[in-house]
């Protein structure tokens, strides 16, 4: 009898790696794909953010100061606790009252809050009440309650409006 050999093919490179891909030629539109979901995942924040930073800037505009209408200006710090209350506490008494004052809100951490701060002679936790002709009317210091905050701004209005009528 003869000795049969077994005549056995050596596995091709693919059956060795089942798993192994072919590397993916170069596509355009598999690029303009990918770029436009970036795009579409970045929108979102970026438009938050350019949004947020033109609240604030229209917030820290003391341009209005002397305009003819009553101001309420507070000097805020971002990481004060005691700050965010005030201003939680000053929106509330705004949206109470009839004819509120304008409302801006100084960073302390900038030069523009710092210079703010030096020239009002104030720190932060505070908010200065400015008449219609720019002459500072008053100061609160610390955090006040809603409702001794809707009496400031109330006279603060009234006093306006008693002077125009004058």
């Amino acid at each position: 009898m003869a000795k049969s050999r077994s005549k056995r093919q050596k596995p091709t490179a693919s059956a060795r790696k089942p798993h192994a891909r072919a590397p993916r030629r170069f596509s355009p539109r598999r690029l303009v794909r990918g770029l436009l979901i970036a795009l579409a995942i970045l929108a979102v924040p970026v438009t938050w953010l350019i949004l947020e930073e033109r609240q604030a800037r229209a917030l820290a505009d003391l341009s209005v100061i002397g305009n003819g209408e009553p101001v309420a200006v507070q000097v805020f710090d971002h990481g004060c606790p005691d700050c965010r209350r005030l201003r939680d506490n000053a929106k509330q008494a705004l949206a109470n009252i009839e004819q509120p004052p304008a409302w801006r809100e100084v960073n302390i951490n900038t030069s523009q809050g710092r210079r703010f701060a030096g020239e009002q002679m104030v720190d932060h936790v505070t908010i200065v009440l400015f008449d219609g002709r720019g002459e500072r009317t008053d100061v609160i210091r610390g955090v006040a309650s809603v409702s001794e905050l809707e009496t400031a701004f109330s006279d603060l209005g009234r006093n306006a409006r008693a002077r125009r009528e004058r």
